[in-house]
């Protein structure tokens, strides 16, 4: 096929307060794996001026350094940037590694049907659902860095309103791929101009989501590398959703008692979800709101503890 002998560039993002740890297993995973298809590796520093890569590092990859803006979507934009001219991009976070042969090709097939616009390891599907239902969900939940006009405002609303300032057409629903590995095909990136660059955390969430959204407002599909997430390419805290990694990131559940894995999670929560959809479908009105009201608190409870662990991260990187 003619996708596997076209130029791909393989974008990966990196911050510079963290260690490279995860930075040097990825690039020992991609030489250890076939990758199916040849590529040019390219690490993007998101930097605060303090550090600098290692050079043992810097010799197995093309290293650029810039601003630390955008989150990870900022780096892979810079990389994108940098060099236009590649057929295929693949864009990385560090965190992610490979687990099978052909990891690459994997991504990069799909690309070549022209109605794919986005590929991806996972699909959310917590968000997987109309607006209007997310909105009444997320109805109360005020992250930090969520923001409309400087002012604090409910996630859903501080997405839409991002999304709407940077051109985006929402669509109906908020499905999306998750921004840990992404591939385009160069006439998709140069449609979109690019990525969206996040100013604050929110903004960084908006155009995870946005992306997949915007591809869609061009009458392009999104599409998971393999019904099973994680198949090719594994992530540090996702890999829970590969049964050939080591054990996930977890967090508690203490409504259970027990550590569950944000996988299991969302996959309780969709459940959920497809139940309360049944239920108001039989016009079992009262048991479908019950149903909808137990799964936003169960929702709620779990925003407020990933806002907790997302305040004390960005107090480390101030």
């Amino acid at each position: 096929m003619a996708g596997y002998k076209e130029r791909t560039r393989v974008v990966i993002s990196f911050y510079d307060r963290r260690t490279t740890d995860h930075l040097e297993r990825l690039l020992n995973r991609i030489s250890q794996f076939s990758a199916g298809t040849q590529f040019d590796p390219l690490v993007v520093v998101n930097s605060t001026g303090e550090t600098r890569i290692d050079p043992t590092v810097a010799k197995r990859a093309e290293v650029l350094y810039r601003e630390n803006t955008g989150m990870n979507i900022g780096a892979w934009h810079h990389g994108w940037q940098s060099d236009p001219t590649f057929d295929r991009y693949v864009f990385l976070q560090d965190e992610c590694f490979p687990i099978r042969n052909n990891w690459l090709r994997m991504i990069v097939a799909p690309l070549d049907d022209p109605g794919i616009g986005l590929v991806g390891e996972s699909f959310n599907p917590s968000w997987d659902h109309p607006w209007d239902v997310l909105e009444r969900v997320h109805r109360g939940s005020e992250l930090p860095g969520h923001l409309i006009h400087g002012r604090p405002a409910n996630r859903v609303a501080a997405y839409l309103h991002a999304m709407k300032t940077w051109g985006i057409d929402p669509g109906l629903r908020g499905q999306h791929l998750r921004s840990l590995v992404w591939g385009l095909r160069r006439d998709t990136l140069d449609r979109l101009g690019g990525f969206p660059i996040g100013a604050n955390y929110g903004e960084c969430i908006a155009a995870e989501i946005g992306v997949s959204r915007a591809i869609a407002a061009i009458g392009q599909r999104l599409e998971q590398v393999a019904v099973q997430p994680f198949y090719g390419t594994a992530h540090f805290e996702w890999n829970a959703d590969s049964p050939l990694t080591s054990p996930s990131h977890k967090k508690r559940d203490k409504s259970l008692g027990q550590e569950r894995s944000r996988a299991e999670l969302d996959q309780e929560a969709k459940v959920a979800w497809d139940r309360a959809v049944r239920l108001a479908a039989d016009q079992k009105g009262d048991a479908g709101i019950i149903a909808l009201l137990a799964l936003e608190l169960k929702l709620a409870d779990r925003e407020k503890e990933i806002a907790r662990l997302r305040g004390a991260l960005l107090k480390i990187k101030q």
